[in-house]
């Protein structure tokens, strides 16, 4: 990624969250964070996934203002990446591993139903901001 490169970047960012991300953390907010809740192991987890939606949120909005700099989106990458996996391995695993399985079921089925009106679809990175394998490797 270079200075050039920038503004495609952020455009990129800005198409993610506008079309995946947002519908998904509101969701998760609405329906997954409080079933989990429920389990006093995952409460902190809870509020520590909650406040990374907020600064997760914070950092789209600078995307989108167009004042985050290489750096600031390469780190901020490895935050949202980090932060799902989170939410993948710690999350729905405790989850899972706390809910019996009927509660679990109600979860997705209230998780479906947040996310009905969401368009279905995998957005493909435009060819700029195509992550490919370095030389060599």
């Amino acid at each position: 990624m270079t200075e050039a490169d920038l503004p495609v970047w952020r455009e990129e960012i800005e198409r993610h969250f506008t079309h995946e991300i947002r519908d998904h953390f509101a969701a998760e907010e609405a329906v997954v964070f409080p079933a989990a809740r429920a389990v006093q192991t995952l409460e902190s987890l809870v509020n520590e996934l909650s406040a990374e939606h907020v600064a997760l949120r914070e950092d789209f909005e600078r995307a989108r203002a167009g004042t985050m700099n290489i750096e600031q989106i390469r780190d901020f990458a490895q935050r949202l990446a980090e932060h799902i996996r989170k939410e993948e391995r710690q999350l729905f695993e405790g989850m899972q591993a706390q809910l019996s399985s009927a509660e679990m079921e109600y979860v997705g089925r209230q998780l479906a139903e947040a996310l009905a009106s969401v368009e279905d679809s995998c957005l493909v990175p435009k060819d700029r901001t195509r992550l490919r394998p370095k030389a060599g490797n």
